[in-house]
């Protein structure tokens, strides 16, 4: 009846009416209604708060083997509420509760054991009990499970194996563990380093409550800030050398065009002395040929000079254009005998400067 009035199971629920009937079947002896009433009293649910009252009752249970009541004895011991506080106590009900499949005593003996309180410290038995507990779904076993894979202690040291148990703690939305594994996101500990998972467990750990995760969040989002601003002046470097690339090519091709040009000019006048020699005498043939030597030494100064372009000696190679313009022009003036002295000197002035400006703006173009 009692159970029937705490959980509302068939009548309305009225937890003072289920106090009542638990009193009534505790005074008789029963060891679930002992231990519900402890419970109560321990919460103060239905009846006043009572930690004294509480502790009372879950011993009358305990002493009758009832498990969640042992449980509940030794924590009561272990935390001094409702009685002396008595570690030794408290190991002893925490060891029977936990031999017999207590989640919640397995994870607290373990506790015991690992900072030797009412026992002799002993880290293996801590792993031991926390083992049991975390499979059995504890999530405060699960972190330390995975705390203990992570420093060695009383196992051996296992970073995979700390972060299986701390993302198993993490994914019950325990902060502490959320944290930690942050950290090993941070630093790459039996993880891949991955500062957005670093900051999306850091975030959580925010959400549920543990502050210290802040700073290590704000610490985290600044550093991938910090990468993401490296990337991208890493991204706009990487596009400035395919432009230039571009555009190193563009003048490559310009050039080898320019080359190609002069080649043919040079073919043309190469054809005009051939014809000249076939209808004058040897003494102008050779005139002719000495006079289309500048021509020849352009070409193949055009080619030397592409080959220094591609080196990198750009500078040089716009030198060399200049001397190449003057070159061609004082060709085309000894062949074709227009110009003379100083009416020679002018021109040469006036047409190669247009066309030194012309190459060096053609190459700050490109």
């Amino acid at each position: 009846m009692g159970k029937c009035y705490y959980n509302g199971d068939g009548v309305r629920k009225n937890l003072t009416q289920a106090v009542n009937w638990f009193q009534k079947a505790a005074e008789q002896g029963c060891a679930d209604a002992q231990y519900i009433l402890g419970r109560c009293y321990t919460i103060g649910s239905g009846v006043r708060k009572n930690l004294k009252k509480g502790a009372i009752w879950y011993q009358k249970a305990a002493e009758q083997g009832f498990i969640d009541a042992q449980t509940g004895l030794g924590y009561c011991f272990y935390k001094g509420k409702g009685v002396v506080k008595d570690e030794v106590q408290a190991t002893f009900w925490l060891k029977k509760a936990a031999k017999r499949g207590n989640a919640m005593a397995q994870y607290i003996l373990a506790n015991c054991y690992y900072n030797g309180e009412g026992i002799t410290q002993n880290h293996a038995q801590a792993v031991f009990w926390f083992k049991k507990a975390a499979k059995q779904g504890i999530d405060k076993s699960q972190y330390n499970l995975g705390f203990c894979f992570h420093k060695g202690h009383g196992v051996k040291k296992n970073y995979k194996k700390a972060v299986f148990w701390l993302r198993k703690a993490a994914e019950q939305e325990n902060a502490i563990a959320q944290s930690f594994l942050g950290q090993l996101y941070i630093n790459g500990t039996g993880v891949t380093k991955d500062l957005s998972q670093a900051a999306f467990w850091y975030q959580k750990a925010v959400n549920n409550g543990y502050q210290k995760a802040e700073v290590y969040l704000q610490t985290c989002l600044q550093n991938i800030k910090n990468i993401e601003a490296e990337l991208a002046e890493t991204n706009k470097r990487a596009d400035y050398r395919i432009i230039s690339k571009e555009r190193y090519r563009a003048k490559i091709g310009l050039h080898i065009q320019n080359c190609i040009t002069l080649t043919f000019l040079y073919l043309l006048y190469f054809t005009d002395i051939i014809h000249n020699f076939l209808i004058t005498d040897s003494g102008l043939m050779r005139n002719m040929f000495i006079s289309a030597l500048p021509l020849c030494i352009a070409t193949i100064a055009i080619l030397i000079a592409s080959i220094l372009f591609r080196l990198g000696y750009k500078g040089l190679f716009s030198g060399i254009w200049f001397i190449l313009i003057l070159i061609i022009i004082y060709t085309a003036y000894v062949s074709t005998g227009f110009f003379h002295g100083a009416g020679m000197l002018l021109v040469n002035i006036l047409v190669s400067i247009p066309a030194v400006f012309f190459i060096f703006v053609l190459e700050d173009s490109n």
